[in-house]
């Protein structure tokens, strides 16, 4: 689990060919709230587009909370090639104990059909379970997002199964269902085994 704990010592910051992987600052704003301005990048999503800039602000601050309360770790992804921060990547409902987590994500509309986000989750499974030990890697995915099914497809997530009314979405008022995928890691420890992570 230390390897794990680490990533919350000192933010992690890495890279894939075309992204930087980055905290995400005050300065990023006007790049995040063109995403979650956004209908289309959000439709998936269960929170409505923000309003304002002074509103995307405060949700820079429950990122950076999140983080330092270990809640979850979301980095900014940034296009090398423009300079421009074009979307978001995260590690949630962590569990430390079984080297698990769940995986989250969503790109500016103008950057879709390009593969930055296959590129960047292939990147994330990569550094999170051969660099921190992470086991297991869930995605709980709206079932009618079928690009977002493509990608982890496509990564070699195996479909687990269906949850009924998963996720409360608080634009339309109702639950969601969510289809369950999950990727392990060659991590393997044989129960009964005294070897540790």
């Amino acid at each position: 689990m230390d390897k794990l704990l680490e990533i919350f010592r000192e933010f992690p910051e890495f890279e894939c060919d075309r992204l930087l992987f980055r905290d995400i600052r005050q300065t990023d704003v006007d790049d995040l709230f063109e995403i979650y301005n956004n209908n289309a990048a959000l439709k998936y999503q269960v929170i409505s587009p923000f309003k304002s800039v002074a509103e995307m602000k405060r949700y820079v601050e429950i990122i950076r909370d999140g983080y330092q309360n270990r809640y979850f770790i979301r980095w900014g992804l940034e296009h090398k090639e423009s300079g421009k921060l074009i979307g978001l990547i995260s590690l949630h409902h962590l569990e430390f104990w079984n080297y698990k987590a769940e995986v989250g994500y969503i790109l500016n509309e103008e950057y879709w059909n390009q593969g930055l986000t296959t590129e960047a989750v292939k990147k994330l499974l990569e550094v999170s379970m051969k660099g921190w030990g992470l086991h297991r890697i869930e995605a709980a995915i709206h079932p009618g997002n079928a690009p977002s099914i493509r990608v982890v497809e496509k990564l070699n997530f195996v479909k687990e199964g269906y949850r009924k009314e998963a996720a409360f979405d608080r634009k339309n008022k109702c639950y969601q269902d969510r289809i369950m995928y999950a990727i392990l890691s060659d991590n393997k420890v044989p129960c009964g085994s005294k070897e540790s992570i």
